[in-house]
């Protein structure tokens, strides 16, 4: 019961944030081909190792993008350093309602974005809070309960494959056109 209050409070803490964002309102729908800068926002594999999220940045930089990965280990303590491009963060980097503490997301609200694209699969709060926190034009996520959470939802049906999620988000994003 108690875990359930701290859920409850927490979502309603991420729907204030929602409110106060006014990007996701101004369909800031682009091709990927015109974005400069990508935030990749995810859970982080048990063994922090995470090679499917490097290979995901590393696609993105082979065409030409500035690639920033953000993933949530959900453990108290995290083993591997902390990179400016790839920050992992752990429970101890949570507050009591199990949201980012103020400096966590201090050094979020610091970086400036094109694009956030969230390959949680897992519907967690904790990169919800942080998608609802960022100031890029267009935000991208699979479909969620919180539909103002991004202005670019898929839906993948019943697979919760990040891969495949990555793979249909390159698909649409490239096939946006813009008129000249």
């Amino acid at each position: 019961m108690f875990a359930n209050f701290k859920k409850y409070i927490a979502k309603k803490i991420i729907l204030k944030e929602i409110e106060k964002q006014t990007s996701i309102h101004s369909y800031g729908f682009c091709p990927l081909s015109s974005v400069k800068t990508v935030l990749l926002l995810a859970e982080s594999d048990e063994d922090e190792k995470n090679q499917e999220l490097h290979a995901f940045k590393e696609q993105l930089k082979a065409e030409g993008k500035k690639v920033i990965v953000w993933a949530f280990a959900n453990k108290k303590e995290i083993l591997s350093p902390i990179f400016p491009e790839f920050r992992l963060f752990s429970l101890s980097d949570l507050s009591w309602f199990g949201l980012p503490k103020r400096e966590l997301v201090d050094q979020f609200e610091a970086i400036e974005t094109d694009l956030v694209i969230s390959l949680d699969m897992n519907d967690s709060l904790v990169l919800d809070f942080l998608l609802a926190k960022s100031k890029a034009k267009m935000k991208v996520s699979k479909e969620k309960g919180m539909k103002q959470l991004a202005n670019f939802m898929l839906s993948i049906g019943k697979d919760d494959n990040r891969k495949y999620f990555f793979e249909q988000v390159l698909f649409y994003l490239n096939s946006i056109q813009t008129k000249n």
